[in-house]
């Protein structure tokens, strides 16, 4: 997980979990994380396998379920993301991040009424998470509220003060706003910290509004993965 989120040693990283499955081949959070790192690398059928395999391993895990549910969304897989969804938060609805996996699928699907009902769901739940807010200023931006968008924007400024606001959901909140400038800033930020979710710049979605500027091939190249 060093090598993989911080030291950004591919190679090394994709060992180090071969060898935990090897060692291990029934521990279902060695292949979810392997499929984590396998999303990264943008192979997303082998993620998707390994995900599979995870819940096979450990079907009544609340986050393994998660896990199953973004690689099918990854893949564009949204019925049988959203599938995996509802079984996983009927086993706990109130599980937050369940919300937050729903209401990306969502998004990516184009219901962005059904997003915002979901995040702030998960606003809810999750309490002093960051995270969803920013993204509920995400969803208020493509649906056009660009006024609560930037209340989301002076609330994370507000929170920032209190709690840690990852760089990482700045930058995705400012590219829903189509603010490239001003997203490619906190990407800066979050680059030089080694924030957990720079290793997924190259397939996360919200990223696809600052994909064809020449900052983001730039940043691709530093953090080098494969291109």
């Amino acid at each position: 997980m060093i090598e993989f989120y911080y030291d950004w040693n591919w190679k090394q990283a994709e060992q180090e979990f071969q060898r935990a499955i090897e060692l291990n081949p029934s521990y279902a959070t060695t292949r979810q994380w392997y499929s984590h790192y396998l999303r990264a690398m943008g192979r997303l059928p082998e993620a998707l396998q390994e995900a599979e395999q995870a819940q096979l391993s450990d079907p009544l895990s609340l986050s393994i379920n998660t896990t199953l549910a973004a690689r099918y969304r990854d893949l564009r897989e949204y019925d049988q993301a959203i599938e995996v969804l509802r079984r996983t938060l009927e086993l706990d609805p109130n599980f937050a991040h369940g919300h937050e996996l729903l209401a990306s699928v969502y998004e990516q699907q184009g219901d962005l009424r059904a997003a915002i009902s979901e995040w702030q769901k998960a606003i809810e739940l999750a309490r002093e998470n960051p995270t969803p807010v920013a993204h509920l200023g995400r969803a208020y931006a493509l649906s056009g509220n660009q006024d609560e968008a930037r209340k989301i924007v002076e609330r994370l400024k507000r929170t920032s003060k209190q709690h840690y606001v990852p760089d990482w959901d700045m930058a995705v909140l400012f590219a829903g706003l189509g603010d490239a400038n001003s997203a490619f800033r906190w990407l800066e930020k979050s680059c030089a910290k080694r924030e957990s979710q720079m290793p997924f710049l190259k397939v996360d979605y919200r990223m696809d509004p600052l994909r064809a500027d020449p900052r983001f091939q730039n940043l691709l190249r530093r953090v080098g993965l494969p291109q």
